[in-house]
């Protein structure tokens, strides 16, 4: 039964995302590279203990060994590892250890995710971090009941207030404004929130402030001091859709264009949206050129519709 729902998630995931893993590889030099690495490593650490919701933002700042983060994070890793040498893989605190260490690896990107940082990376360690929890409150209680119980009640304590705030913390996702306004104004290198609040303004047909943030995320995206995720080439087509709302045909065809460019093929959504540009600005035989110079096969009626 697990192998059948296995293969019946995999023949509907790959019907659905034909490609396999979307994400680039960074180069970075081998100091920041670990120094980049273990500083990531350390922000999901902080996420896991902190009780407090954890920033939607995954823009990363590339940091070297020194980083005082970085350094801290190494310095731990190394007494996990003295201590697992010390006590052995026998013991219920060494195990606990090991799945921590194994279920945040994903915080390390030494496989290549499509966010360098992002919360959701620390799911599975929630009960790793629990374990942990109750082996050191048994310890305590062994010695001293008064202590035991005095960290228990800082367990409870934390879990109240891991609750109010998620609960409170929902509000949040009233709309993309909400959600994602105070994430980019916490941290200005959040690209991808500058991708969104400019739909949500673009949506409400607020085109000065949709161009400010379009623009804005296009900018900073040429920054080599940080690492984040990006759709560079979704970002100038919205755009170019703005330009296209305010009569700027010219505007519009040029970020078409550039977005075209950075396509490893032709593709349909861009070509179509550059023929609606011809169009609307009255140019019909450009319109038609460019719909019958695609090569392939429309996915939509649109197009078809347009020629």
């Amino acid at each position: 039964l697990e192998i059948f729902a296995i293969g019946l998630y995999l023949t509907l995931r790959a019907y659905a995302v034909p490609e396999l893993w979307r994400t680039s590889i960074v180069h970075l030099p081998i100091l920041e590279a670990l120094g980049t690495r273990l500083a990531a490593l350390g922000w999901q650490l902080i996420y896991l203990v902190s009780p407090s919701l954890p920033s939607l933002s995954d823009a990363m700042p590339i940091v070297g060994l020194l980083y005082p983060l970085a350094l801290a994070t190494g310095l731990m890793f190394i007494g996990v590892l003295v201590f697992l040498w010390r006590q052995g893989f026998s013991s219920l605190e060494s195990r606990a250890l090991v799945f921590l260490v194994v279920v945040l690896a994903p915080a390390l990107n030494i496989i290549p995710t499509p966010r360098f940082v992002s919360p959701h990376y620390g799911y599975l360690a929630a009960a790793g971090l629990g374990v942990i929890f109750l082996i050191i409150w048994r310890r305590l209680s062994q010695y001293s009941k008064f202590l035991g119980q005095f960290f228990a009640v800082l367990g409870i304590l934390w879990i109240l207030v891991a609750a109010a705030s998620t609960f409170f913390g929902g509000r949040r996702f009233y709309n993309d404004q909400t959600l994602f306004g105070p994430e980019v104004a916490r941290d200005q290198n959040f690209l991808e929130g500058y991708y969104h609040i400019g739909n949500y303004y673009w949506a409400l047909g607020d085109y000065e402030n949709a161009s400010w943030y379009f623009e804005n995320a296009l900018a900073r995206s040429s920054s080599r001091k940080f690492i984040a995720y990006f759709d560079r080439s979704g970002t100038l087509v919205n755009l170019a859709g703005v330009r296209l709302e305010e009569n700027r045909f010219t505007e519009a065809d040029s970020l078409l264009r550039e977005a075209q460019n950075q396509s490893a093929a032709p593709n349909s959504s861009i070509i179509y949206n550059r023929a609606v540009v011809a169009s609307r600005k009255g140019d019909d035989a450009s319109a038609v050129a460019i719909l019958r110079e695609y090569p392939g096969k429309w996915n939509s009626r649109a197009p078809v519709f347009l020629l």
